[in-house]
């Protein structure tokens, strides 16, 4: 009966932070932009990120509620990524959410059997990938946050605004996969969520590189599709699948 309760209760923040929190809403201006179309990227950011990373996280939970431990670790990278892109972009108001989304991981903990001491096995294939691609999400999160600091045509949904978010979601692509390379018990829910994260904010400026909030070309893009498709494969291969309980 408990672990009907933790999955009903984790499919009902996954709801709540893609749906009433905008994050499928917002993925939806890829396919559908509407009077969004100058701004799909932008948009698609704060999709990926509350969708693939924040309600990802909880999915795993639904998946599996008595291992908890991995979704706790990805929300808390995702608040720490909103208190990156809130001080960096020059916001206060994704601290709220931030504070938010680590309270949440820290109930996932409760309960949950937690190593001493955590047990590091990179798989070298998926460690590359992170590592070669984190500068470009680093740049991408700090040009987020630079747009933040200006202003630069800001679109705000449920009083956040969403270039300080776009910083996040580059932040925790980066720290989800990179976690997920040399993290077993993690390795394939952070390297799923951030890998879909990654390819969802690809597909934006692939398809829409003239928009706000796109990369600084098409090809980045595309690249970050491929990329992201590329870490999800890295993480379900057998070989990476058996480094992982």
């Amino acid at each position: 009966m408990r672990g009907t309760s933790v999955r009903v209760a984790a499919v009902v923040a996954a709801l709540f932070w893609s749906v009433p929190f905008f994050g499928l809403i917002d993925l939806a201006t890829i396919v559908a932009p509407g009077e969004f179309l100058p701004s799909v990227p932008l948009e698609a950011s704060w999709g990926a990120f509350f969708t693939a990373i924040v309600a990802g996280a909880f999915v795993g939970v639904a998946v599996r509620p008595f291992d908890r431990l991995a979704p706790a670790v990805q929300l808390l990278i995702a608040a720490a990524a909103l208190v990156g892109g809130a001080v960096l972009g020059d916001r206060s108001e994704p601290l709220i959410v931030a504070a938010a989304v680590a309270l949440l991981g820290g109930l996932l903990l409760i309960g949950t059997t937690r190593p001493r001491i955590p047990r590091l096995a990179p798989a070298l294939p998926l460690l590359v990938a992170a590592c070669a691609a984190a500068p470009f999400w680093i740049v991408y999160a700090w040009q987020a946050a630079a747009a933040s600091q200006i202003g630069l045509d800001d679109d705000v949904s449920v009083g956040v605004p969403h270039w300080a978010v776009q910083s996040a979601a580059g932040y925790a692509v980066a720290a989800c996969v990179f976690a997920a390379a040399v993290w077993p018990p993690g390795r394939r829910l952070l390297a799923t969520c951030g890998g879909l994260a990654a390819s969802l904010i690809g597909i934006a400026t692939a398809v829409y590189p003239d928009a706000i909030g796109a990369m600084p070309s098409q090809f980045l893009g595309v690249a970050a599709l491929l990329w992201g498709a590329g870490v999800v494969v890295l993480a379900w291969l057998p070989r990476a699948a058996s480094d992982t309980p």
